[in-house]
């Protein structure tokens, strides 16, 4: 196996090397520079990351962060924890980073978290488990076999389905309509005549970091209102979530990592969407939508629809909804795969006892009645959001 350095280093100090690397190696928005200065930014020293390069040879380069937290589970199984580019922070990481690991290249990053790792399980011993959040399973496919030589066991916490529309042979609006089933096709198409006809319902994305910071504020207006008339805190309950997002709109709308839309109909705005890009993948991250008396005016549906076809005609090859399960994104989605949320954890007694009580606990239940849902639960999209019709 190649020789591999590692260098931590801070997030001001990685920006340049961490910037040319997206530029050929782009993976997805959360594993951006971008993402990783707003964190700081905002939350300051209380963040408490320390950021690694790691290298082997011309071109082999990945970037990652390690926070370190200590925890204490059921109130009875304590944990010193490390977690890949999250904080440990309860309140910090209520972004809830998706499709986590290392920024770099798909081919290189198993040999670079297998150093990571490697550096960590021989450097420090102050550390019981490391948590690599929440990854795609294809992406955990691809890591799993390069680290079943370390002494670590691998814990996978939870599952839950990320929907996602495929953009490859897809050239616009009406070509992506085409693909959706006729009920979905028919709905939108329904509402869109509802709110006048197709000319007049209108998708417009924010021009600079001013009027996206404007844009983003009565997105957060609608959002948190919705959910909290359902009872719901909403997803930009909480000072930090709403000042993080806000940075990384006004910081990134130029270079259009970060964008806000506007939904329009002939009189007045139906919604916005905030939407994350890296290379040619889109994240959908939130929403907040006017909402009407009369169902079938659905401008979630809308919406969505109208910012897959402005990808699919921008040449995006991915828009994805991100993890979890509601009702529009199965309607609008062409594919769907699992997040897995792992611990990687060194052999501690207290570890095994813990898994043998959970598979007792979930062989009672199983035992007991059906399970709703394929793992037990439905699951729900982060910090609550749900369905967007």
């Amino acid at each position: 196996m190649q020789d591999w350095n590692l260098s931590p280093l801070s997030i001001a100090a990685a920006q340049d090397a961490w910037r040319e690397l997206e530029a050929y190696a782009p993976r997805t928005p959360f594993l951006s520079h971008a993402w990783f200065d707003a964190l700081v930014s905002v939350a300051g020293e209380r963040a408490g990351l320390a950021c690694y390069r790691i290298e082997a040879g011309a071109g082999m380069r990945a970037f990652g962060c390690i926070g370190r937290r200590r925890v204490r589970r059921a109130r009875v199984i304590p944990s010193r924890t490390l977690f890949l580019n999250q904080t440990g922070d309860p309140e910090l990481d209520r972004l809830t980073l998706e499709h986590n690991g290392l920024a770099g290249s798909e081919e290189t990053e198993p040999m670079a978290l297998h150093a990571l790792l490697t550096e960590l399980l021989e450097n420090d011993a102050g550390w019981d488990e490391l948590s690599l959040g929440w990854l795609s399973a294809e992406r955990w496919q691809a890591l799993a076999p390069a680290l079943a030589d370390l002494p670590l066991h691998v814990n996978v916490i939870d599952r839950k389905p990320c929907y996602y529309v495929a953009l490859d042979g897809i050239r616009g609006l009406d070509d992506y309509l085409a693909g959706l089933s006729r009920n979905t096709r028919y709905q939108i198409r329904r509402a869109i005549r509802g709110y006048g006809n197709g000319g007049s319902v209108r998708l417009e994305q924010a021009k600079d970091p001013e009027q996206a910071a404007t844009w983003f504020r009565a997105l957060v207006s609608w959002h948190q209102a919705n959910w909290n008339a359902r009872g719901r805190t909403g997803a930009f309950a909480g000072d930090f979530v709403q000042r993080f997002h806000e940075h990384l709109v006004v910081h990134e709308t130029v270079s259009g990592a970060a964008r806000v839309l506007r939904i329009s109909g002939p009189e007045e705005p139906l919604g916005y969407l905030y939407n994350l890009h890296a290379g040619d993948y889109v994240c959908n991250y939130q929403s907040g939508f006017r909402y009407s008396e009369d169902p079938k005016l659905k401008p979630g549906l809308v919406g969505h629809a109208l910012a897959i076809g402005r990808a699919a005609t921008d040449g995006c090859g991915r828009y994805d909804f991100l993890m979890g399960d509601s009702q529009y994104k199965r309607s609008l989605a062409n594919g769907v795969t699992e997040m897995l949320q792992i611990r990687l954890q060194r052999p501690r007694l207290r570890f095994r006892l813990e898994r043998a009580l959970h598979a007792w606990a979930r062989a009672g239940t199983d035992a007991g009645h059906a399970a709703p849902g394929r793992h037990g639960e439905k699951p729900v999209r982060k910090n609550g959001q749900g369905d967007a019709g």
